[in-house]
């Protein structure tokens, strides 16, 4: 079905605006709800079994059991590393390489040198992602 096929209605579909209202309507369920859960998870907090990092389970005098997952999260500043770097044996230095893929110089090889993406295609592959909608209401209306 086409946008304009949807838009001119000529069907028994909603309209776009219908279904982009009804969008709108659910996402702020979505967000209020969210928010609140949010609030009730931080009254619990104080009385659950827990750690710095890592999952611990509560059981309740009704039998549930609730996990509490907390994470730390690591990251690290070149700069300074490079200062304390020879301290450390490397044997002993909590650091691995990894290669990742640079999306910018793949797409740059597909657009502008095809016989060097075609050798490095076999090694990748690819699949499509969700897609994502926003929608703005405007003010003016």
């Amino acid at each position: 079905m086409t946008a304009e096929q949807i838009t001119s209605n000529t069907h028994n579909e909603p309209p776009i605006d219908v279904l982009a209202e009804q969008w709108l309507c659910v996402k702020a369920l979505i967000t209020s709800n969210m928010a609140e859960l949010r609030r009730i998870e931080d009254r619990m907090l104080p009385f659950l079994d827990q750690k710095e990092e890592g999952t611990v389970t509560t059981l309740t005098k009704f039998g549930r059991k609730i996990s509490v997952n907390n994470r730390l999260n690591y990251s690290l500043d070149g700069a300074k590393l490079m200062k304390v770097r020879h301290q450390i044996p490397k044997n002993l230095l909590p650091l691995r390489a990894k290669e990742v893929l640079d999306e910018t110089r793949l797409r740059f090889l597909r657009n502008n040198e095809p016989d060097t993406y075609k050798i490095i295609a076999h090694a990748i592959s690819a699949k499509p992602g969700k897609s994502t909608i926003t929608i703005k209401v405007n003010e003016d209306d």
